[in-house]
């Protein structure tokens, strides 16, 4: 007897759960939408030119929290590199001075990016250097950030790249 009425407890349970389910998670099941139409979009400028020179990589993405149409982006953009040589092996050295940090800006949500080119730290005896980082504070201010080396090489800066783990600190 004790069995029958704990078995239907158990029934009446399962039973009250699954309602409880149904409604608590019935709103968040997935409907069908119609689909979102999507356009590829380039970014960079397209350049015909030889390796490395028509090179983006690395890119990153923020939106303005004030204005959701605005957006900025960067990447390593090798468009100021030269072009790999000719011989075997082919050479495609990074190049000192070489700024190759690119930055993009976008007003209509993607559309186009009318706004783009390398950050030039050359006023600061220094080049952009890749691994590009933006984002928007909280009013809507834009910033970037990526790495940089001293132009010229400062002597500790040359061992460290000619001769990895040769600088001590």
């Amino acid at each position: 007897m004790y069995r029958k009425l704990f078995l239907s407890a158990i029934a009446a349970l399962l039973v009250l759960s699954a309602l409880f389910a149904v409604t608590a998670f019935g709103s968040r099941v997935a409907h069908a939408q119609p689909a979102v139409s999507a356009t590829n979009v380039q970014v960079n400028k397209v350049f015909a030119g030889p390796f490395p020179t028509n090179k983006q990589n690395e890119p990153s993405l923020a939106q303005n929290p004030k204005n959701s149409m605005n957006l900025i982006s960067g990447s390593n953009d090798e468009i100021g590199e030269p072009a790999c040589t000719n011989t075997t092996p082919s050479s495609c050295p990074f190049v000192s001075g070489v700024q190759s940090s690119g930055f993009y800006a976008s007003f209509n949500g993607g559309k186009s990016w009318p706004c783009q080119g390398l950050i030039d730290l050359s006023a600061f005896h220094e080049y952009s250097f890749g691994d590009p980082e933006q984002a928007f504070d909280s009013k809507g201010n834009a910033y970037y950030g990526t790495l940089a080396f001293p132009f010229p090489p400062t002597t500790e800066e040359l061992a460290t790249r000619l001769v990895p783990g040769s600088v001590r600190r």
